[in-house]
Protein backbone atom coordinates (compact mmCIF):
# COMPACT_ATOMS: atom_id res chain seq x y z
CA UNK A 1 0.00 0.00 0.00
CA UNK A 2 1.29 3.02 -1.14
CA UNK A 3 1.60 5.46 1.60
CA UNK A 4 0.11 9.58 1.46
CA UNK A 5 3.39 11.09 0.34
CA UNK A 6 3.84 8.91 -1.94
CA UNK A 7 0.58 8.95 -3.94
CA UNK A 8 0.65 13.03 -3.27
CA UNK A 9 4.30 13.25 -4.77
CA UNK A 10 2.95 10.74 -7.75
CA UNK A 11 0.04 13.79 -7.94
CA UNK A 12 1.95 16.71 -7.65
CA UNK A 13 4.65 15.01 -10.93
CA UNK A 14 1.15 14.13 -12.82
CA UNK A 15 0.40 18.15 -12.17
CA UNK A 16 3.76 19.42 -13.36
CA UNK A 17 3.63 17.88 -16.15
CA UNK A 18 0.17 18.08 -17.19
CA UNK A 19 1.10 22.08 -16.74
CA UNK A 20 3.57 22.18 -18.79
CA UNK A 21 1.52 20.12 -21.67
CA UNK A 22 0.17 22.83 -24.25
CA UNK A 23 -1.56 21.79 -26.95
CA UNK A 24 -3.83 24.43 -29.05
CA UNK A 25 -5.64 26.70 -27.44
CA UNK A 26 -5.87 24.57 -24.21
CA UNK A 27 -3.30 25.09 -21.31
CA UNK A 28 -3.55 23.31 -18.11
CA UNK A 29 -2.89 25.43 -15.63
CA UNK A 30 -0.67 24.45 -12.30
CA UNK A 31 -2.90 24.38 -8.45
CA UNK A 32 -3.25 27.35 -6.49
CA UNK A 33 -0.34 27.02 -4.32
CA UNK A 34 -1.95 28.84 -1.26
CA UNK A 35 -4.80 26.13 -1.38
CA UNK A 36 -1.79 23.41 -1.26
CA UNK A 37 -0.21 24.54 1.75
CA UNK A 38 -3.38 25.34 3.17
CA UNK A 39 -4.14 21.34 2.43
CA UNK A 40 -1.03 20.11 3.84
CA UNK A 41 -0.84 22.21 6.81
CA UNK A 42 -4.64 20.71 7.86
CA UNK A 43 -3.49 17.18 7.17
CA UNK A 44 -0.16 18.25 9.30
CA UNK A 45 -3.52 18.78 12.17
CA UNK A 46 -4.63 15.52 11.22
CA UNK A 47 -2.16 13.06 11.68
CA UNK A 48 -1.15 15.30 15.02
CA UNK A 49 -4.54 14.73 16.35
CA UNK A 50 -4.52 11.22 15.42
CA UNK A 51 -0.99 10.53 16.92
CA UNK A 52 -1.95 12.42 20.19
CA UNK A 53 -5.08 10.61 20.19
CA UNK A 54 -3.76 7.08 21.04
CA UNK A 55 -0.83 4.41 21.75
CA UNK A 56 -1.90 2.30 18.30
CA UNK A 57 -0.73 5.35 15.54
CA UNK A 58 2.83 5.14 15.01
CA UNK A 59 5.06 8.37 16.09
CA UNK A 60 6.76 7.69 13.34
CA UNK A 61 3.53 9.65 11.09
CA UNK A 62 4.47 12.78 12.14
CA UNK A 63 7.75 12.42 9.61
CA UNK A 64 5.21 12.59 7.21
CA UNK A 65 3.81 16.31 8.13
CA UNK A 66 6.69 17.84 10.45
CA UNK A 67 10.64 18.05 10.40
CA UNK A 68 13.53 19.71 11.65
CA UNK A 69 13.33 20.67 15.56
CA UNK A 70 9.09 21.00 15.37
CA UNK A 71 9.59 17.29 14.45
CA UNK A 72 12.16 16.70 17.35
CA UNK A 73 9.71 18.31 19.31
CA UNK A 74 6.57 17.05 18.24
CA UNK A 75 8.34 13.42 18.84
CA UNK A 76 9.74 13.97 22.13
CA UNK A 77 6.39 15.54 23.72
CA UNK A 78 4.21 12.19 22.44
CA UNK A 79 6.41 9.21 23.41
CA UNK A 80 6.83 11.06 26.79
CA UNK A 81 3.06 11.63 27.56
CA UNK A 82 3.04 8.03 25.79
CA UNK A 83 5.38 6.54 28.48
CA UNK A 84 2.85 8.28 31.42
CA UNK A 85 0.11 6.48 29.60
CA UNK A 86 -1.11 9.66 28.61
CA UNK A 87 -3.38 10.51 25.47
CA UNK A 88 -4.69 13.95 24.21
CA UNK A 89 -8.77 13.80 24.20
CA UNK A 90 -11.41 16.43 22.29
CA UNK A 91 -9.67 18.74 19.92
CA UNK A 92 -8.71 22.32 19.31
CA UNK A 93 -10.46 24.66 17.55
CA UNK A 94 -8.68 26.22 14.62
CA UNK A 95 -9.37 29.66 12.30
CA UNK A 96 -6.47 30.14 10.05
CA UNK A 97 -6.41 33.10 8.95
CA UNK A 98 -3.79 34.03 6.49
CA UNK A 99 -1.53 31.83 4.59
CA UNK A 100 1.56 33.92 2.42
CA UNK A 101 4.05 31.57 0.02
CA UNK A 102 7.41 32.08 -1.11
CA UNK A 103 9.50 29.98 -3.42
CA UNK A 104 10.31 27.34 -0.70
CA UNK A 105 8.64 28.73 2.94
CA UNK A 106 5.56 29.51 3.60
CA UNK A 107 3.53 31.01 6.51
CA UNK A 108 0.31 30.50 8.08
CA UNK A 109 -1.29 32.19 11.02
CA UNK A 110 -4.12 30.35 12.86
CA UNK A 111 -6.15 31.09 15.64
CA UNK A 112 -5.84 27.84 18.38
CA UNK A 113 -8.30 27.62 21.04
CA UNK A 114 -6.86 24.14 22.75
CA UNK A 115 -9.55 24.55 25.89
CA UNK A 116 -11.10 21.60 24.54
CA UNK A 117 -8.23 19.28 23.58
CA UNK A 118 -6.88 17.94 27.45
CA UNK A 119 -4.46 15.43 28.35
CA UNK A 120 -6.12 11.92 29.81
CA UNK A 121 -5.25 8.43 30.97
CA UNK A 122 -5.26 6.17 27.68
CA UNK A 123 -7.68 3.99 30.01
CA UNK A 124 -10.33 5.81 30.85
CA UNK A 125 -9.67 8.96 27.98
CA UNK A 126 -11.31 11.26 31.11
CA UNK A 127 -9.35 14.84 30.95
CA UNK A 128 -7.54 14.84 33.47
CA UNK A 129 -8.67 17.81 35.94
CA UNK A 130 -6.92 20.84 36.96
CA UNK A 131 -4.82 21.19 33.91
CA UNK A 132 -3.54 24.62 32.90
CA UNK A 133 -5.27 25.59 29.16
CA UNK A 134 -5.24 28.47 27.72
CA UNK A 135 -7.74 31.40 28.85
CA UNK A 136 -7.92 32.36 25.13
CA UNK A 137 -7.28 31.65 21.55
CA UNK A 138 -3.73 32.12 20.47
CA UNK A 139 -2.23 33.56 17.18
CA UNK A 140 0.28 31.41 16.09
CA UNK A 141 2.48 31.44 13.00
CA UNK A 142 3.31 28.29 11.54
CA UNK A 143 6.46 27.98 8.94
CA UNK A 144 6.45 25.20 6.22
CA UNK A 145 9.06 24.26 3.97
CA UNK A 146 8.91 22.43 0.68
CA UNK A 147 10.34 18.88 0.15
CA UNK A 148 9.79 16.73 -1.77
CA UNK A 149 6.79 17.88 -3.61
CA UNK A 150 5.22 18.47 0.58
CA UNK A 151 5.23 21.10 2.45
CA UNK A 152 6.21 20.26 6.05
CA UNK A 153 5.47 22.27 9.41
CA UNK A 154 9.09 23.14 10.71
CA UNK A 155 8.15 25.96 13.03
CA UNK A 156 5.15 27.34 15.20
CA UNK A 157 5.19 30.38 17.24
CA UNK A 158 2.74 31.86 19.33
CA UNK A 159 2.54 35.48 18.22
CA UNK A 160 -0.35 37.12 19.70
CA UNK A 161 -4.05 36.30 20.89
CA UNK A 162 -7.15 36.43 18.79
CA UNK A 163 -10.92 35.58 19.27
CA UNK A 164 -12.35 32.60 17.52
Amino acid sequence: MQSRLTIRRAFSAWLLVLASTTTGACTASVPDTDAVVAHDYGHYWEVLQEVRAGSSIPVANLEEVAAGTLLRSLTADVNSMRSLGEVYVGSPKRNVESVEVTNTRAYVLDCIDISGWMLAPEATKVAIPGQLVQEEPALYEFTLALKDDAWFVTVSQQVDHCAL
